[in-house]
């Protein structure tokens, strides 16, 4: 009875029981940072995946269209070509083929 009713022990006994109660709030805070950091890791790596989505696609679509520019310059580049060759040569036989591969092998010259 004297050892409950002694206010030194009792201090004491609280402040063990308070101690104890601020490690667990300090483990249950510490928890819930860590799993803060993880929320907000995933959310970037998803805002990133989303965004590298959008890179890749706006450089397809810049390749797809680049493609079609040189697709349009090399037809024209033949067209020019052969009606070069029927200006300056009239009832000449020349072959499409032939001015196909001229044009691939000299793709610079006019």
């Amino acid at each position: 009875m004297a050892y409950s009713s002694d206010p030194r022990i009792q201090a004491e006994a609280k402040k063990e029981v308070e101690a104890k109660e601020a490690a667990k709030k300090a483990k249950k805070e510490a928890k819930a940072q860590q799993y803060k950091a993880q929320e907000e890791a995933k959310k970037l790596e998803e805002e990133q995946k989303v965004e590298d989505a959008k890179l890749e696609a706006e450089k397809k679509i810049a390749e797809k269209e680049a493609k079609k520019i040189a697709g349009r310059k090399y037809r024209q580049t033949v067209k020019d070509l052969i009606a070069f060759c029927v200006e300056k040569m009239p009832g000449t036989n020349y072959d499409k083929y032939y001015i196909d591969e001229l044009v691939k092998k000299y793709p610079t010259q006019d």
